[in-house]
This record gives structure tokens, sequence and C-alpha cells, in this order.
């Protein structure tokens, strides 16, 4: 695993795109849960 420093010694490995992305993924599996149903993840990316 790799460490992140805030003072800027280690960039992140991931751009603010795709971790939005990747939320977007989380948020989609969540809903799909509370109905019950299964997740619809076309269009995100994959």
């Amino acid at each position: 695993m790799s460490q992140f420093s805030v003072g800027g010694c280690k960039t992140p490995e991931t751009t603010p795109e795709e971790s939005l992305e990747g939320l977007r993924v989380i948020w989609k599996l969540y809903e799909a849960e509370e109905q019950q149903k299964i997740a619809d993840l076309r269009g995100l990316g994959f």
C-alpha cells in the first residue's frame, strides 16, 4: 500500500476523476442493494 503525504512528497495513484468514478460505482451498488436489485453498472467506465 502506498503512502500519501499531504506535504507533497508523494502523489496520489488516482486522479480526481477516477476517484469520482469509483464513488459512482459504490453509490450505484448501495442504491441497488436498497432496492433489492442487481446494480446496472453499464456506462460507468468498465
